[in-house]
């Protein structure tokens, strides 16, 4: 058998539990309910959101994490990009939604154009392979 959650020291019932507390927090903040009701919230792979006109909108955010440190060892930063677009969209289309946009943000430690427009050639090779309009 495999590695699972639970052999890596993941507890999903506690994961589920601070996600139900979390939201309960966030809910608090939801003050357009008139304008957009939020229909899935925290803790899935996605939020939704009711807009007038009965149409509903996805919407998700998700980093790289430590494969930067990757990229850093490889001097290659492209793929970063890249990973980011499809992470996002993986986790739009898991819900069913069709992705429609992406926000992008670099957060550094240092204004590196070089590396800024590899890193910026990846998000569109990934949009463009994600078909994102």
């Amino acid at each position: 058998m495999g590695l699972t959650y639970k052999d890596a020291g993941v507890d999903i019932t506690k994961i589920k539990q601070s996600q139900a507390a979390i939201g309960k927090m966030i809910e608090s903040t939801h003050k357009l309910q008139k304008m957009a009701k939020i229909t899935h919230g925290f803790g899935h792979y996605a939020g939704i959101v009711e807009i007038p006109g009965g149409q509903l909108l996805a919407t998700h955010t998700d980093g790289v994490g430590t494969k930067v440190v990757i990229a850093n060892m490889m001097k290659k930063y492209n793929t970063i990009g890249i990973d980011c677009v499809a992470m996002n969209v993986n986790d739009i289309i898991c819900i069913g939604a069709t992705p429609v946009s992406f926000v992008d943000y670099i957060a550094a430690n240092k204004n590196d154009q070089i590396i800024f427009k590899k890193i910026v050639e990846g998000l569109v090779n990934g949009a463009k392979k994600s078909a994102l309009p």
